[in-house]
């Protein structure tokens, strides 16, 4: 198992789910590695197209300052 920290960019991301507007992803990764698991095509976007779904995990370590920013910015 990987385990890293990151600085995010964004930490909300706009939802299809009925009665989200929006999730909060402060982690890239997974350290289950579900087969069937829909997230898994997110390791393009992560630099670990490299890596086996379910082996990584990167902690963004800013969430709390993105989240009050983008917050901020919703209103």
């Amino acid at each position: 198992m990987k385990l890293a920290t990151k600085q995010a960019k964004s930490i909300l991301t706009p939802s299809k789910l009925p009665g989200a507007d929006y999730v909060v992803n402060p982690y890239s990764g997974c350290a289950f590695g579900c087969v069937y698991c829909y997230a898994e095509f997110t390791r393009k976007f992560t630099g670990h197209m490299g890596d086996e779904w379910g082996t990584y995990v990167d902690a963004k370590i800013n969430t709390p300052e993105i989240f009050e920013k983008e917050i901020a910015n919703l209103t």
